[in-house]
């Protein structure tokens, strides 16, 4: 019976976030316990409201006033949890059910095909206006393996209307290069290629790739947190934190940017800074256990030893495998 209590509130959720040009109507999920994904745990008893597509407001159900105006879904005994994303799915016409009514019952709210047709871009344009149910939908254009004729020159002939475009495995460093200035404005694919130069160990390579991506696109707060990533292991940790501190001007509630400035400022011996940067990161995300750790080794070169001692605790409260806060 709990599970399909689980299931109802799943698919009332998302027929609402859908949408059905009703801006601005409001919905409560009353007493509902709350799965958030961000730790191994549940929050009971929370009421959720929700204005049009947008959770504005989640807090104990006992202490939230529900809008008279609002639609109310008893949730209790039932849970509420954040839409999944499937992010390879190969989507088709032809199947006995409908693909997309499928991705919503089992709670996928966004999908991403990465070998795209016409059909799809159709499905995603009516999904965006509210004329079709549906998970949200990403479209790559069709697939380029890298052995095909002229196969860089592809990707000009293929991306116009779609979100992306898949270049497989196939491709020789050369033509990726080669497509790269095909295409010489798409400033995700330089950051993509930064993170591959960094998951290689090629820094220098990354911290160009990422600074390319910044180029076209400079308000990317991500790619300016990927940068400091890449500068503070190259040892620029001036030029790591600055890059830190225009991902937060970009987007102050990123809180994995604040716990990396924390690391720039701790590792220059700025400690008072790296404590307060770690205390905004925990701030924003509780949940985030190596913020815990790092605040821990702040407050020990502090001489503040009983609190490291709470905070090391914390994370591995969080994260009880965690090898750093044991050590």
């Amino acid at each position: 019976m709990k599970f399909v209590r689980f299931f109802w509130i799943i698919i009332l959720s998302l027929l609402i976030g859908m949408g059905c040009g009703e801006g601005e109507r409001i919905t409560a999920f009353k007493d509902v316990t709350l799965v958030p994904m961000t730790a191994e745990k549940i929050i009971e008893h929370q009421t959720v409201l929700v204005k049009g597509d947008r959770i504005f407001k989640i807090g104990p159900a006992d202490k939230i006033d529900i809008p008279q105006n609002a639609s109310v879904i008893d949730g209790a005994g039932a849970y509420l949890m954040p839409g999944l994303a499937d992010m390879h799915v190969h989507l088709r016409e032809d199947w006995p059910l409908h693909p997309l009514d499928l991705y919503l019952a089992n709670g996928v709210t966004t999908v991403r095909d990465l070998d795209g047709r016409e059909f799809m871009l159709q499905w995603r344009d009516e999904i965006n206006a509210g004329k079709r149910g549906g998970p949200r939908i990403y479209v790559a254009a069709q697939t380029i393996r890298g052995y095909e004729k002229d196969a860089p020159q592809l990707v000009s002939e293929r991306i116009s209307g779609y979100d992306c475009i898949k270049l497989y495995s196939y491709f020789s460093k050369a033509d990726y290069q080669k497509a790269m200035q095909i295409k010489p404005d798409y400033a995700e694919a330089y950051n993509n290629m930064g993170n591959a130069f960094k998951s290689q160990n090629k820094i220098n390579e990354a911290v160009s790739s990422y600074q390319k991506a910044l180029q076209l696109n400079p308000d990317s707060a991500e790619t300016y947190n990927d940068l400091g990533v890449a500068l503070k292991d190259q040892g620029k940790l001036e030029e790591a934190a600055l890059s830190y501190q225009k991902a937060l001007k970009l987007n102050p509630d990123y809180a994995e940017a604040y716990n990396n400035l924390g690391v720039a400022f701790f590792d220059q011996g700025r400690l008072e800074e790296a404590v307060l940067c770690y205390q905004n990161a925990l701030q924003l995300n509780p949940d985030l256990a190596m913020a815990y750790n790092n605040l821990g080794a702040a407050f020990k070169d502090q001489g503040r030893l009983k609190e490291a001692v709470l905070s090391y605790q914390k994370a591995l409260h969080l994260k009880p495998d965690f090898a750093a806060a044991q050590f």
